[in-house]
């Protein structure tokens, strides 16, 4: 699979646990991922378009340091404990995340 067509399910799949819009801003490095609510925006996370590593962010235009995903690789855990409000992006819920049994 390709970065960009893992962006689309991870943009999908957090439009169906929030039910409002995401939208997908590319800049030169990384893809910031933005939900919208209708009357706010909010920086959900960042996704670096090479390399599909996903960032928790650390304000509006630049993402938190540290990997804490990747789109591609871990996309099967990121389905299973991805949730609207990025929880799953905290250092510590990477450090324990498992897939299911």
């Amino acid at each position: 699979m390709t970065v960009a067509l893992m962006l689309e399910r991870y943009r999908e799949k957090l439009e169906s646990l929030s039910g409002n819009t995401v939208a997908l801003v590319h800049g030169r490095k990384f893809v910031k991922v933005i939900i919208d609510n209708g009357t706010q925006r909010t920086v959900h996370s960042f996704v670096e378009k090479v390399t599909g590593n996903l960032y928790k962010p650390a304000g509006w235009n630049a993402p938190a340091k540290g990997v804490r995903y990747n789109v591609v690789k871990d996309w099967a855990l990121l389905e299973s404990i991805m949730d609207q409000y990025g929880s799953y992006l905290y250092q510590d819920m990477v450090k324990t995340a498992t897939l299911p049994r």
